[in-house]
């Protein structure tokens, strides 16, 4: 089973965000979407709670399937934290495959014979992960994951870069390069007049809010 992967902090979640998400999910049968430094809040670069957070996914991903959210809390050691990292993707897609079978077995798509076969069939470990990014070498969990791919259970580890820069907008005549400070900025200016071209309109609502 190959599974794709998109880690970040989005704070907030903005228009770039939805853009490889949607990629995606279009693409690809299963795509785990990570929220990570979630232990870290009420700071400049990080000014969104994970229930918040959680809460513009939600928004972003309703009626959206083929998609699972999860938390992964930061740690001091890059090496506990790629551990966990892996922990979490294991544990979640056993969660998943077992979700999976209790829907088969209540559309009765098999009978309870073939499970043991179904299990010997799909009930594997991730053989393949593919990360979405913007920028391997700037890309701090990126570059984490590659200095300790080792403790990564995994036979194949792949990584895509989306190119940001297609995504530039123009307000007021001037071209804008959209990026999680710049955002983090403008909400912080209250400048609702640009943020409407660069988050969501629900999830500005949402923010006006808090």
């Amino acid at each position: 089973m190959n599974l794709w992967i998109i880690i970040w902090r989005m704070q907030p979640l903005h228009l770039w965000h939805q853009k490889i998400i949607e990629k995606s999910l279009d693409d690809n049968d299963l795509t785990f979407i990570i929220l990570w430094s979630s232990w870290m809040k009420n700071d400049n670069r990080n000014p969104f709670t994970d229930e918040q957070r959680l809460m513009f996914l939600k928004i972003f991903l309703k009626k959206k399937t083929r998609n699972k959210v999860l938390l992964l809390e930061d740690n001091d050691s890059e090496t506990t934290w790629v551990s966990n990292l892996d922990n979490l993707i294991q544990e979640t897609w056993k969660e998943y495959l077992e979700a999976t079978l209790r829907r088969l077995l209540w559309w009765k798509k098999i009978n309870t014979d073939e499970i043991e076969i179904w299990n010997q069939d799909f009930k594997h470990k991730v053989e393949e992960l593919t990360f979405y990014c913007w920028d391997i070498e700037n890309d701090y969990a990126i570059q984490t994951i590659q200095q300790h791919k080792s403790l990564l259970e995994y036979k194949t580890i792949k990584y895509t870069e989306i190119n940001r820069e297609v995504l530039v907008i123009n307000h007021e005549w001037e071209d804008i390069f959209i990026s999680s400070t710049r955002v983090r900025e403008e909400i912080k200016n209250k400048n609702y007049g640009l943020l409407e071209k660069l988050i969501d309109r629900k999830i500005l609502a949402e923010i006006k809010k808090i």
